[in-house]
């Protein structure tokens, strides 16, 4: 009876998981980067340092937990395959995100409700995993313990800065790239074409349509929406949506329509519109789908990583 009940208590966590990547998978923390730009870090020197906190809170409890044990909480939130190299290159896309926090922040202790990552306690854990639990968590604390202190910069010397380590749940079938961080590749994702979950509709009937036009700033009573076209950012990214003379960014038009990507198109349908998108989040760095590929098909965390990003990976620690 307690085998079932925990089995059935994994299946709840596993749903809720799916469900935070299907419906909140367009504002994971490092995509809601709209107008954010890359400010210069703190120098950084070749020695790793442990004693950076994330702060949690359970009401008016809180917990203290070092960086590396916070990051052992936050794989498994993210990730669905059995795969170290995909432990580690998370593992490090983590700290390197926390660290970026830390300089950002200016302080070594970081609350956990200001860095919106989804964090699973060892109770959730446990449940998530069942009778598999020692193996999974050997693996994943091996994999943050074999990447202890890495994270991904560029530049070198003095002038070597912490990157800001985009990542999204599922690409278009390419990774894009943007003016404010050129480290980021454009990658070929074709595994994430085939995956589930790539392709979504979504019909709106014209008064809900009108509504969230209206949110947006688009103040007309009636609208023609067969006219509505969009301008891409490199195809199939759209960077702006028109309607008229009126004109929204597609992130403002992707957020306030709830759509799961980026990579979207429009058209009239009954009155009102319909949108099919492709992949799952803003496209910007890593695809943790693809990234999960990669490290099946024999790719080191290492490698799987260059595919993404034009940084090194390396043991630093930030100083004044």
């Amino acid at each position: 009876m307690r085998k079932w009940l925990m089995q059935k208590e994994s299946r709840r966590i596993k749903g809720i998981l799916f469900l935070l990547f299907v419906i909140g998978c367009p504002y994971l923390i490092t995509m809601q980067v709209s107008g954010r730009t890359e400010k210069k870090s703190a120098r950084i020197s070749e020695e790793v340092q442990f004693d950076y906190q994330v702060l949690l809170s359970e009401g008016e409890e809180q917990t203290e937990l070092s960086l590396e044990n916070y990051i052992m909480g936050v794989i498994p939130a993210y990730l669905t395959e059995e795969e170290a190299e995909a432990d580690k290159a998370m593992a490090v896309l983590i700290r390197t995100y926390l660290y970026y926090q830390i300089q950002e922040k200016k302080s070594e202790k970081l609350l956990a409700e200001d860095l919106f990552l989804t964090y699973l306690s060892i109770e959730e854990r446990k449940v998530l995993w069942g009778e598999s639990f020692s193996e999974i968590y050997q693996r994943v604390q091996k994999a943050v313990l074999d990447t202890a202190g890495e994270v991904l910069t560029v530049g070198e010397g003095e002038e070597k800065q912490i990157i800001y380590p985009y990542f999204h749940t599922l690409s278009a079938g390419s990774t894009r790239i943007r003016e404010d961080a050129p480290y980021l590749k454009e990658a070929v994702c074709e595994a994430d074409r085939t995956a589930d979950g790539f392709l979504s509709l979504l019909v709106f009937q014209k008064e809900e349509v009108l509504d969230k036009l209206a949110v947006l700033g688009y103040l007309k009573e009636e609208a023609d929406f067969s006219a509505i076209r969009w301008e891409y950012d490199k195809e199939p990214y759209v960077k702006r949506v028109f309607l008229g003379d009126w004109t929204v960014s597609a992130e403002e038009f992707q957020k306030v329509f709830g759509l799961r990507s980026a990579a979207f198109e429009i058209e009239e349908y009954h009155g009102g519109i319909r949108i099919l998108t492709r992949g799952c989040g803003l496209g910007y760095g890593v695809s943790l789908h693809m990234m999960q590929t990669l490290a099946l098909q024999g790719s080191s965390y290492q490698e799987i990583l260059s595919v993404f990003f034009k940084a090194e990976v390396g043991n630093f620690q930030i100083t004044e």
